[in-house]
């Protein structure tokens, strides 16, 4: 099974330019070859040709902040173009003459986003397990998107992960490692054991705690006054 991943990209080496061109706006960006990722859980690095495969036999889409209904263009119609070299992928999209793409520009060249992204799934790759680094050898490329604002929830990740490895014992960035491989080794298939005893532990119970019982609402003054205007009345 592959598993469908992103990249975010923020450095400045990483990101996208905008330009126009005789009254076409344009977005240029560059996905470099040979650079080593930030740690995430293990290193990562795409090599030279690593898209080559997929960009000849598949449509690549361009998308807005991976949004499926936002569609900017893709490799078949013409106004999106993927260029393969040795140190990396070039794409240049020209934006459609429409409303919604006037508006990307506009957010892109006023510096609200400038970051860019790829969803991928991997075909081929190659582990250093000493240096946690995972070379991507090919790579089956689904969409190129523009304007991401940045990677999702990272400052909620973040804590949510120092909670759990300190509180839980939990590695979750070695899990991320294991779980991002296609072929598992038996200490792989170990470790994950692992994982899911302890998490069956956090929420395994002997028995079903007891129900809670309804508390009953304090009597008020009012109650008894009502109460005293009944009794009179009988």
């Amino acid at each position: 099974m592959k598993i469908r991943e992103q990249r975010n990209f923020i450095s400045k080496k990483l990101t996208f330019e905008i330009r126009q061109d005789q009254g076409e706006k344009i977005f240029e960006g560059f996905i470099p070859y040979n650079v080593r990722s930030e740690f995430m859980g293990f290193y990562e690095i795409l090599k030279p040709g690593c898209f080559r495969k997929t960009i000849q036999e598949q449509r690549i889409v361009a998308l807005w902040n991976h949004d499926t209904n936002l569609v900017l263009g893709n490799t078949s119609s013409g106004n999106f173009a993927l260029q393969d070299s040795e140190d990396g992928l070039r794409c240049r999209l020209v934006l459609p003459r429409t409303n919604f793409a006037d508006d990307c520009y506009e957010i892109v060249r006023a510096g609200i986003v400038n970051t860019m992204s790829f969803g991928f799934s991997v075909i081929r790759e190659q582990w250093d397990e000493n240096a946690q680094e995972r070379q991507i050898l090919e790579a089956r490329l689904y969409e190129i998107s523009f304007g991401v604002p940045f990677p999702a929830y990272t400052e909620t990740l973040a804590n949510t992960r120092e909670l759990i490895m300190h509180t839980y014992n939990l590695d979750i960035e070695k899990l991320a490692g294991l779980l991002s491989r296609e072929r598992l080794t038996k200490e792989d298939q170990k470790e994950i054991q692992v994982w899911i005893d302890k998490l069956n532990a956090l929420i395994h119970t002997d028995q079903d705690p007891a129900p809670v019982m309804p508390r009953s609402a304090p009597i008020t003054e009012m109650d008894l006054e009502l109460f005293k205007l009944k009794y009179m009345e009988e």
